[in-house]
C-alpha cells in the first residue's frame, strides 16, 4: 500500500529506499523497547528485520549478532503462544 506513489520508480521495496542508518536505528530502537518490556516475539521480529537491513548494507557481523539475540529471545518465548497440537 505504501508503495503505490512510488509504482514504477525502483522495484526495490520502500525499506530499502530509505537511509540504511534510519532503518537501522529505528529496528534497534523497536527491540531495545521490546526488551525493556520483556515483549520476546517484538525482539526476533525486530531481530529478524535487523539482520536483514544490517545484510543488505553488507554488514555481515552486524547481521550474525542481530539473529543472535533474536535466537536467544526466542528461547525464552513460552511454549504455550506456539500453536502445539495436543495429541
Amino acid at each position: 500500500m505504501c508503495d503505490q506513489g512510488l509504482r514504477g520508480v525502483a522495484s526495490a521495496p520502500l525499506i530499502w529506499r530509505v537511509p540504511h542508518q534510519m532503518v537501522v536505528s529505528d529496528f534497534q530502537q523497536a527491540i531495545n523497547i521490546s526488551k525493556k518490556i520483556d515483549n520476546c516475539r517484538g525482539v526476533t521480529d525486530g531481530g529478524r528485520l535487523l539482520a536483514q537491513s544490517y545484510e543488505h548494507e553488507g554488514n555481515l557481523p552486524g547481521a550474525l549478532n542481530a539473529i543472535n539475540d533474536a535466537i536467544e529471545a526466542n528461547t525464552k518465548v513460552p511454549d504455550g503462544l506456539y500453536l502445539v497440537p495436543v495429541n
